[in-house]
């Protein structure tokens, strides 16, 4: 690597700066000059800790919002074997699942225009119930064409529901509902209060009835 890689922000589908690898391996978070105009000096950015400036944030601080965005603990391992990824590689995880993250934050690679997708595939009951029995190879739902990612340890499956059921969101669509297969729904719920922090959820009690088990309906992403 001779130079700094970059990864195009977009926050609620606006492009707001880089993330940038540099050389010797740091992450840099660098908003750009029409965002700082757009949103203006300390706004709300990517991140509460993150307010938008001219200023770029160096090492520590882009690091660890970044590490942020992905899962934790074997769930990532699972997600960087799944997409060969070198292990501990927070920018090229993010290259492959930043799609769709917490806080309507996107990646793309630089210069591609983000093209936020309305595709879905319908899931049945049995479907999903097969998606909840996959998580141990195939974390939060994620494949070929679906590419999206969110922090913590515990297992989930992001889907939207839209009126006529639940459906896998496919190039980057946002998703709308987190399910958490039972059981661990306390340890689950605390975890995505965390969450809510940087991603609005209204957080909910609900068990929907698969065909065979059952999976609560953990969060309800707001949009």
């Amino acid at each position: 690597m001779t130079r700094a890689e970059a990864l195009t922000v977009w926050l609620r589908g606006e492009p707001v700066g880089q993330l940038l690898r540099q050389r010797d391996g740091r992450l840099d978070l660098w908003y750009d000059s029409e965002a700082v105009t757009r949103l203006g000096e300390n706004a709300m950015g990517v991140s509460v800790t993150l307010p938008v400036r001219t200023k770029p944030y160096r090492g520590q601080a882009a690091e660890l919002w970044a590490e942020g965005l992905l899962p934790e603990g074997e769930t990532r391992t699972t997600l960087e074997r799944l997409f060969r990824v070198r292990r501990g590689d927070t920018f090229g995880l993010l290259r492959m699942l930043g799609r769709d993250c917490a806080g309507a934050v996107a990646f793309t690679e630089a210069g591609e225009p983000y093209v936020q997708e309305h595709e879905s595939v319908p899931l049945s009951a049995a479907e999903v119930e097969a998606a909840i029995g996959d998580l141990g190879t195939h974390p939060l739902g994620v494949g070929q064409e679906v590419r999206v990612s969110l922090g913590g340890l515990q297992s989930k499956l992001l889907l939207v529901r839209d009126g006529e059921g639940w459906a896998r969101p496919l190039g980057g669509r946002p998703s709308t509902h987190i399910l958490k297969p039972e059981p661990a729904r306390a340890q689950a719920l605390a975890e995505l209060r965390q969450l809510a922090h940087s991603k609005p959820l209204l957080l909910l009690t609900a068990t929907r009835d698969l065909e065979h088990s059952q999976a609560a309906v953990l969060a309800e992403i707001l949009r």
